[in-house]
């Protein structure tokens, strides 16, 4: 999962011709994605319901009206939804998830799943989610050509602020996913092409992957400018907390991160179209460097516990531990 564009594709792909069921008539292979797209209109289309049923439950007519006429069949993988926009399945797509999650084992891909995951985790508890992410000035640059090249996409209006918007807001509900416990792992696209994030993603799944799949001369899309500053913040954030090691992107680090990121001030009582508006929201500059900190704040508060539970015989290293705590909790409070 993730944005469209960021390489979820590739990530896919890694999975291929191992074993793993993907989807019936799956979508044959394009110019944008020479080697396949791992996806199906038969997912895509009970996540879009799912989706639409949702936001028809959130809120009223008119404004599900105004984001219908925005937003056709196919292009929800594109909308600018709220980032606490929460989906539930219907008792009959409850069953379409039943029938797919029972092709064990199975790697279903849709950017879609941004969204409705909570949904296909009640059906299958032990599954998991991996998030690509990737520069949004890339993705942004992607999706653009992507839909100049595609004839359903070269009549839909969208704004590049709307894309933008929608990035970010995909990330923002992952992180908070994965604060609330759910399996939501982060890896970031130029990694994928290494053999030891390989070998940790073979470790998470495992399962042995398709190793040789990943073609660096396949990412021809470039972005050399620069971001709004909040859009920066997500990314910078994501960056960190893809660097860790899976095992390390614990719901405590997300809790932080999403924290730092304010995803509370996303969580407003906006309507579907205020989604489609210019966020006005405030967002401090020095986010990123506030998650980092909180971040090292957590660590190190682990870290503290830990010697403590080792009845103090550790002492010289648990007064240690206690100095880094304090001096991470005022660089938090600094930079608040």
């Amino acid at each position: 999962c993730g944005s469209g564009r960021s390489g979820t594709s590739m990530l896919a792909g890694l999975f291929s011709e191992c074993g793993y069921f993907q989807g019936e008539a799956l979508y044959s292979p394009r110019d944008s994605n020479p080697k396949g797209f791992f996806e199906n209109w038969e997912i895509n289309s009970l996540n879009e319901r799912i989706i639409r049923s949702s936001l028809r439950a959130k809120f009223d007519q008119e404004e599900v009206e105004v984001f219908e006429s925005l937003y056709r069949e196919g292009h929800y993988w594109l909308a600018r939804l709220p980032a606490d926009m929460q989906c539930v399945a219907s008792e009959e797509d409850k069953v379409g998830i039943a029938s797919l999650i029972g092709r064990e084992p199975f790697c279903y891909k849709d950017p879609r799943f941004s969204y409705t995951l909570p949904a296909w985790f009640q059906a299958s508890p032990k599954a998991i989610a991996i998030c690509v992410l990737r520069h949004p000035g890339t993705v942004v640059a992607s999706i653009l050509k992507e839909l100049q090249s595609i004839d359903h996409l070269q009549r839909f209006n969208i704004r590049v602020v709307d894309l933008y918007e929608m990035w970010g807001n995909v990330y923002l509900r992952l992180i908070d996913l994965r604060a609330k416990g759910f399996e939501v792992y982060f890896v970031n696209y130029s990694d994928l092409f290494w053999e030891s994030k390989q070998a940790e993603l073979e470790e998470l799944v495992g399962a042995k992957l398709n190793r040789s799949f990943p073609e660096k001369q396949l990412a021809r899309t470039e972005f050399s400018g620069e971001v709004e500053v909040k859009t920066a913040a997500i990314f910078e954030s994501l960056t960190l907390l893809a660097s860790r090691r899976f095992t390390e992107q614990s719901p405590d680090i997300c809790k932080v991160l999403a924290n730092g990121l304010s995803l509370a001030g996303h969580q407003s009582n906006s309507s579907a179209g205020t989604t489609l508006a210019n966020s006005n929201l405030p967002w401090p500059a020095n986010v990123s460097e506030l998650a980092e900190a909180r971040m090292r704040l957590a660590d190190e508060s682990q870290r503290a516990v830990n010697l403590e539970e080792a009845n103090g015989t550790l002492g010289g290293e648990l007064a240690e531990a206690r100095m880094h705590l304090a001096g991470e909790s005022q660089r938090a409070v600094n930079l608040e």
